[in-house]
């Protein structure tokens, strides 16, 4: 006898005003810690870096702000990450099957717009809104990558910022990449929206029929995207509201 995967979902409204939910703000200095990689296909100087945060309730992040330098960019990836057990790092996976949480990928240089000059170099702040909300549970250690795309020798990086005084960083050399913390801290900023929230729900019936995914918080005009998957032998689904 086939089966069907049901969801039902709800919405509950609650106001909630724009905020940063998460801040380090720049230094001041003028130091950078490379964030990029050389397009198309890469580079032994490539580097990548991420950053911790914990955010203090639930909420929807809608917006991430940073500041760096250094040559053109041609675009940039956002990325978040669960971190391995104990918090000490992102969970990357592996090499094969990398492991983020969320992706954002932003065509063109994400608003960038001149922020002045600090340790003798000029710095620029970006602003990215992302099409669809970071879910980000309160308490939980998780990591963000902002890496900017560069059509020659990669060397845009992050603005030092202040936060715990370490971060996480990529590195190939000689056909080796390399995982390893060093000092300092990325300058970024990650806001909400300034319009109503709203909790969308969804459970599947009968409970042990499948999974539902893209359910949480998400404000007024954005589109949840939710994903029901049948349990291995059921053969369909439906929706009920």
């Amino acid at each position: 006898m086939k089966k069907l995967l049901v969801v039902a979902l709800s919405l509950i409204a609650v106001e909630i005003h724009a905020a940063v939910v998460f801040t380090q703000p720049p230094t001041g200095s003028g130091g950078l810690l490379t964030s990029s990689w050389w397009s198309p296909n890469g580079s032994d100087y490539d580097q990548y870096v991420w950053d911790n945060f914990t955010v203090s309730s639930n909420v929807p992040v809608t917006e991430v702000k940073w500041r760096g330098g250094g040559g053109a960019v041609t675009g940039f990836t956002i990325k978040f990450y669960s971190s391995i057990g104990g918090g000490s790092q992102p969970d990357l996976g592996s090499s094969f099957a990398p492991n983020p949480l969320a992706t954002y990928t932003v065509t063109g240089n994400a608003g960038e717009t001149a922020a002045g000059t600090f340790g003798g170099g000029p710095m620029n702040d970006y602003d990215f809104v992302l099409p669809t909300p970071f879910q980000a549970a309160a308490g939980t250690n998780y990591w963000i990558q902002i890496e900017a795309t560069q059509a020659g020798m990669p060397n845009w990086g992050l603005a030092a910022g202040v936060g715990d005084g370490t971060h996480f960083l990529q590195m190939a050399w000689i056909g080796d990449t390399y995982f390893l913390f060093g000092p300092g801290d990325v300058a970024f900023s990650l806001l909400t929206a300034d319009t109503a929230i709203y909790t969308i729900n969804a459970s599947a019936s009968p409970a042990s029929s499948g999974v539902i995914t893209g359910t949480g918080l998400y404000p007024t005009g954005m589109t949840a995207a939710l994903k029901a998957t049948p349990e291995i032998g059921r053969a369909s689904c439906r929706e009920r509201e």
